[in-house]
């Protein structure tokens, strides 16, 4: 089974195919589909809905970023808020995907792990909890719903650094 953030990538590159070269526009579509995101992780969303308008958002960012001359125009912050809320739904994933806790514990681990690293926002919480409990067992530990309220923070902080 594909991971979330491949079936992502390449349902967004096969629509981006098709969809020509990017105009002046992209970049307040992308901020519109980002922002519109956000709202929806404020008022609630369910686990689908989260993953098909995360595609979407995808494919307008993405739509965005291939026009050189748009690249340097808050491309860096778009795709940080974008990979905020991929990382999101691969840890939100882990919750629907898992049969056991064991593998409830494996999954959160493994992208936890990633998200560390990629993402400051979630680094304090994780560092908080090695120093409660051992630096291997951190991660099983996990609030998921801080850590999904976390990455949406920075998501929406990304969005809004765009000028």
């Amino acid at each position: 089974m594909l991971k979330l953030t491949h079936k992502i990538l390449i349902g967004g590159l096969l629509l981006l195919t098709s969809c020509g070269q990017a105009t002046g526009s992209e970049k307040k579509d992308a901020i519109a589909a980002l922002q519109a995101l956000n709202a929806k992780t404020d008022t609630g969303i369910t686990f689908p809905s989260y993953v098909d308008e995360l595609g979407k958002a995808k494919i307008v960012v993405e739509k965005y970023k291939i026009d050189p001359k748009q690249k340097q125009s808050g491309a860096a912050n778009l795709e940080i808020a974008l990979d905020a809320h991929i990382s999101a739904a691969n840890l939100w994933g882990c919750s629907i995907q898992s049969r056991t806790d064991g593998f409830l514990r494996q999954c959160q681990t493994q992208e936890l792990k990633g998200t560390r690293n990629q993402h400051p926002s979630i680094r304090p919480y994780v560092n908080e909890l090695e120093k409660e409990v051992s630096p291997g067992f951190a991660f099983q530990h996990v609030d998921q719903n801080k850590a999904l309220s976390l990455l949406w923070a920075e998501a929406k902080d990304s969005v809004t650094k765009v000028k």
